[in-house]
This record gives structure tokens, sequence and C-alpha cells, in this order.
């Protein structure tokens, strides 16, 4: 209750410290009295930031005091999270000593987790368990839950994140089939030899471990090692090793040889390719006798082998024998030299055929180191010459020429000349040798009935797998009646028809007929049979159109002649072309008939027209079937991906089991036949990848397996 007055009279808050004011009483009963009063500086706001936060998830609520303990209220009063983007929110605090703050919350759009991709993994091999966490921090739950290995192929694993700022994501995991190691053959190895080692990886790549580990070369015989990879995708393998005896070395024999006559040296190599060297190491021909020679080998494989040579006394001259010779023929000259090198001289020096029997002619050599020789030659009577018959001709046909030279060989000349096929019967012809080892011989000729006439009309054409039968009495009705034919694969009747009721090969044939009484046709008749092969049929990709808009339809070009005929004959104006126009308003599948001039083997390929509206929503869709039969029906005869309303076709791509790529395209409809480098592939299971790009703007990229089925 004291009046008084302040110094200073008032307080001043431009400083920040604090200042010391005094109160002077106007009654004198009271003292004088002071109050500090302090300035402190304005405090700003802290908060722990908030987000970034997904779009239109639940929003935490803004606090309704800052982290250093000033309260207020923001504005805007609460976080939206309708909109993606940054929004600023202030904070008025209604603490005059405290700022304004502001804090900006950033609203994102949902996040596709990602993952690691699992595989390619091998059948019944263990899967390893799908990742709860994404790389990028959602956790989550699995459809399927577990990796299945039993079933070949391609399975879509579907993830389902907790996090709501998180899409469903997949993931596609291959299962293949095993593999099995191949290695290089190893051996066959010598016994006792060093072995190599065995390798630890295969030649396709797969580590592993061997049982036995190495290689025993102690035993001969073949022993298994059996390789067992570390890979579960391979399977385990086996490798015969066999372990063989030493091999002897072999030399082509030396000798006999003369008496102090020029050794030949030693072969330095054997003749089953053994090097090494020999005890002693040359021939000694100084003494008469057989000396044993050792040859060494320098390969621990081979044994060492001997060799006896013999040095004798005189080498009897040998010669290739004369006769036996013809009485009174043109007698050879008798050989100077011998077979084995020596010359000399001839007792007697000439040989004599004028006399029936044996004579001894004695050879009498030069060189001191042969002995004399002699050959027995016998003179022999003469010797009939020898023909192959000539069978039953026909009365007036062309005869054939009587031979200038016999089987046995022996020229000479026949009479008659030539034979006469005029009149019937049985006439003798006689042929003189030129030769005079050789006697007169004869040879009877039969000439029966009239040649029979063969006519023959060419069958229709067959379209494959049908065959032609040349037995057909229609082929051979307006030859002579009665006959028996024979079928033949070339003019001269030399190699028959094997199945003359199924011929299913193109080509020219021949034709040949006989008479009841044994008369042939003096030559073979041509028939011409013709078996064609249809062109495989295929499914062109799917057009589109409006509705009552005309659009040409367009059949493929198989070549000059080809007829065509559309079915069913709706929705386009003419049924006949080969690219009508197409104006209907109904899904129409037609099949086209593509038929040769000839009229055989039709093609029918088959083609979709699809009606959109007005208003449509363009889908693309693409499809790679799990088999295909490449067996020339024209159905499923080709792999490839079967595609609606697609813009684009990347690739299409075929690898056998083994990755080697087989096939590849970036046509739409154009796909594999099963063929590599011109040869059939086996049934098995292949690998193909696609890459398209849709007209509704869809990218496709997808791999899985087909079976080849034969």
């Amino acid at each position: 209750g004291f009046a008084g007055t302040w110094s200073p009279a008032t307080i001043n808050t431009s400083a920040v410290g604090t200042t010391t004011y005094t109160f002077t009483p106007i009654d004198p009963c009271a003292t004088v009295a002071t109050m500090e009063v302090t300035i402190t500086a304005q405090v700003t706001p802290t908060f722990t930031q908030i987000g970034p936060l997904c779009q239109n998830s639940t929003a935490p609520a803004l606090p309704a005091a800052s982290s250093n303990g000033i309260a207020g209220t923001w504005s805007p009063a609460t976080i939206n999270t309708a909109t993606v983007g940054t929004a600023t929110y202030t904070f008025t605090p209604s603490d005059p000593c405290a700022t304004t703050t502001t804090m900006d919350i950033v609203v994102t759009t949902q996040v596709t987790p990602t993952f690691t991709q699992i595989g390619p993994l091998c059948q019944n091999s263990t899967a390893p368990a799908l990742p709860a966490t994404s790389n990028n921090g959602f956790a989550g739950t699995w459809s399927p839950a577990a990796i299945n290995t039993s079933t070949l192929g391609t399975t879509s694993y579907t993830f389902t994140p907790s996090d709501p700022c998180a899409t469903t994501a997949t993931m596609d995991i291959t299962i293949s089939t095993q593999v099995t190691p191949t290695f290089t053959q190893i051996g066959p190895l010598c016994q006792n030899s060093t072995a190599p080692a065995l390798p630890a990886t295969s030649n396709n790549g797969f580590a592993g471990t061997w049982s036995p580990a190495t290689i025993n070369t102690t035993t001969i015989g073949t022993t298994s090692y059996t390789f067992t990879p570390a890979d579960p995708c391979a399977t385990t393998a086996t490798m015969d090793v066999t372990i063989s005896t030493q091999a002897t070395p072999t030399f082509t024999q030396i000798g006999p040889l003369c008496q102090n006559s020029t050794a030949p040296a030693f072969p330095l190599t054997s003749s089953n390719g053994f090097a090494g060297t020999w005890n002693p190491a040359t021939i000694n021909t100084a003494a008469v006798g057989t000396n044993t020679y050792t040859f060494t080998p320098t390969d621990p494989c081979a044994t060492t082998a001997t060799m006896d040579i013999t040095i004798g006394t005189q080498v009897t001259p040998t010669f290739s024998p004369i006769g036996p010779l013809c009485q009174n023929s043109a007698a050879p000259t008798l050989p100077a030299t011998s077979d084995n090198g020596f010359t000399g001289t001839w007792n007697p020096a000439t040989i004599n055929t004028s006399t029936v029997g044996t004579a001894t002619y004695t050879f009498t050599p030069t060189d001191p180191c042969a002995t004399t020789a002699t050959m027995d030659i016998t003179i022999g009577t003469q010797v009939t010459p020898t023909f192959s018959p000539i069978g039953q001709l026909c009365q007036n046909s062309v005869a054939p020429v009587l031979p200038n030279t016999s089987d046995n060989g022996f020229a000479g000349t026949w009479s008659p000349a030539t034979i006469n096929t005029a009149t019937t019967g049985t006439t003798t012809y006689t042929f003189t040798p030129t030769d005079p080892c050789a006697t007169v011989t004869t040879m009877d000729v039969a000439v029966g009935g009239a040649a029979p006439n063969v006519v023959v009309t060419d069958p229709a054409a067959v379209c494959e797998p049908g065959t032609v039968d040349l037995t057909n009495p229609n082929i051979t009705a307006n030859s002579d009646p009665g006959l028996n034919y024979t079928y033949w694969m070339d003019a001269a009747n030399t190699v028959p028809l094997p199945d003359p009721n199924a011929v299913g090969q193109s080509g020219t044939y021949y034709i040949t007929g006989t008479a009841a009484g044994g008369c042939a046709s003096t030559k073979s008749v041509q028939v011409t049979v013709k078996v064609t092969k249809a062109a495989p049929g295929i499914t062109y990709p799917s057009v589109s159109t409006s509705a009552n808009t005309s659009l040409q339809l367009n059949a493929r070009d198989l070549g000059i002649g080809y007829t065509y005929q559309w079915y069913p004959p709706v929705g386009i104006n003419f049924d006949d072309i080969k690219n009508p126009t197409f104006n209907y308003n109904v899904d129409t599948r037609y099949t086209i008939t593509l038929t040769p001039a000839d009229g055989t083997c039709p093609t029918v390929d088959t083609l979709l027209v699809q009606i959109v509206p007005d208003n449509p929503i363009l889908r693309s869709s693409l499809h790679v079937p799990n088999a295909w039969s490449p067996n020339g029906d024209g159905h499923n005869d080709k792999l490839y991906p079967l595609t609606t309303n697609m813009k684009e076709l990347k690739y299409f791509r075929v690898y056998d089991r083994w990755g080697q790529l087989m096939f590849e395209t970036h046509t739409l409809g154009q796909g594999w036949d099963g063929t590599f480098r011109g040869q059939p592939q086996v049934m098995d299971v292949y690998t193909w990848t696609v890459e398209a790009d849709g007209l509704d703007g869809v990218h496709y990229k997808q791999a899985g397996n087909s079976i080849l089925m034969r």
C-alpha cells in the first residue's frame, strides 16, 4: 500500500539482460525497494520432422507443443495426405517469447517393393526361402508362400506388403531339368604309368569330387570313377578308365642276309611307333649263324623286344611263277632279274610251248650270294571260250550283238556274224577264237513268237503320304492282253522296283511285258509318277477393324498357278481371290484353301478378323504355347508367339537345354520348325524368351519352356 516512484520510470525490453529498477516510496515509514527485470531473446519452437508420408495414408496429429516445450496452434490444423507434393504447416506459439515456425511435409505416391531375382532353380532341388522384406525395406507376405521345385516351368509368386505405401510385386521363378556333367575321356593308360589327375570341373562347368579320388594304374582292367557335382542341378557322371598291359614293339623282319654282305641299318622306331636303341647297335654279317639283337624302348609302356637275324650262305633267287601256258601260244620272256633282286641267265634261254607237259628252266645268278634256282613251266592243252547265254528272242525283234570277246577273255569272230530274228526256231552260231590256246565253240539262240506291245498311261498325281499302284490295270489297259509285267527303276532293266504296289516318290520308272509264250517286250516303257507334298498350313496374325468398314485381307503367295477359296463366303466381296475386301459387322474366322494348278495337295491357312467397338479399348496380348509338333500336318508345326494387336516384335529366341541359340526372329507370325542347321532336333524341353510392344502401350518381356513333340 505504499505509493512512490520508479527509477528508471519504465521497463525497457529492447536489450537482452537484467536491469535493476528502484522504488522510492512517498511515505517516510517505507524504505526504498528494488526489482530486477530480466529481458530474454525470443525462442524458435523445434519439432521432430514428420514424413515423408504415403498418399491417402492416415496422417499423424501435429504436436500441440514443440520439442522445447512451447505450446501453440497450427495452420492448417491437420495434415492432408490426399494430394502428392510438399505442403507447409505454420506453428504460432502462445508464448510471446517464441517465434512462429514452419514444417514442410512431403506426401509421395506408393512404392513398388524390389527383390533380388531368384533362380533359375533345378528340378527337385532345395529352394531358398522367399524374402520377408524387400530390398527397399517393405515387409509382407508371398502367395504361394514357398517355392515349389517339383514341376518344370515358370511360376509367378506375388508379394503383398503390409505397408500401405507399397504396391504388390511379382517374381517369376523358372524350374529347369538336371544336367549331366561331361568330361574328355582319359586313357587307355599303361600299367604302372603316371596317371593324369581327374578334372575338378566338367567340360560344361560343374565342380565336384571323384570316387575313387585318383586313378590307379597298378592293376590291368577297366575301373569306373564316379563324379559327384557340388551343384544340385547336375547329376552324377561316370568315366571308365582302362589300364592295359605294356606293348611289345614290332618290326619288319630283317634277313636272312648273305655272309659278308652290307647289312641294313636297324630302324630307330618300331612299326607300332615306339622309339628306342638296339644292342648290338649294328648287324654283323661276318659269321654265318643266327644272332639276337635287343631293342630297348624309351616309352615305359613298351617292353623290350628282340630280333633274330640269320646270316646265311648264298641266297636263292625267287621268281613269280609263269604259266601254265597254252600249247603253241606266244610264250613270255624269262625275267633277267629275280623278284629279290638277283640278275643272271636262264637255261634253256626261252620257253618252248610246242610240247604239252612240264619243263624245268634253270637260273644262274651273277651274284655269288645267290644260288642257282629253277622254275617248272607247264604247257597245257587249248581252252574253250565261254559266253553268257542269250535268252529267247522275239520274232522280228532287234537282236543283241554277238560278243567279240568271250567271258574268259578270248577274242574271235562268229558265223553267222549276226543273229537273225526273222524266223522262229533255234539257230547255232559258231565262235572261232584268234588265240591258238582256245578252241572253237558254239551258241544256240532261240527265236520265239512276236514281241508283245506294251502301252502305258501315266497315273494321276497323288498327295503325300499317298502312293501310286503301278500294278493297277488302268495303267497298262491299252497293252496286248494276257501279259505278265515287270517293273524297273532304270531303263536298262537292271534294278527291279522294290514295291510297285506302293510307289511313294516322284520319278520315272519302267515297265516290261512278257507274253504267255515267254517272249518279252524289246524295250521297257517309261511311266511317270508324281507324288507331291502340300505346304504346311499357318495361322495368320489376327486383324481388327471397325464394323462395316472396308479392310483388304491378304493370303500368302505360294507360287504361280495357285487358286484361293475363302470360307465362310460371308463378309467379303469375293471368296476365290487372293486379297478380298472385308466389310462386315461380326467377328469372322476364315479358312483359306490354296490349291496348286494340278489340283493336288491343297494347303489350308486360317485368319481371324475381329470387329472392334466404335470407341474400343485397345488391348494387346501375347502367349507362347507350351508344346508344338513339327510333323508337317499343318497344325502346330512351328513354335511362335500368338499375338493380338501387337505393334512390334523386338525378338523371339529359342535355346536348347545347354543354352545354344537354336532360332531367332523379329517378324510376327514367323516361328521355329524344330530344325537346326538343317537337322531335326530331338524331343526335349526348349527355353524361349520374347520381347514385344503392344498397340495399347503394354511392353512384354517373357521367358518360358516349350516341349518339342514328335
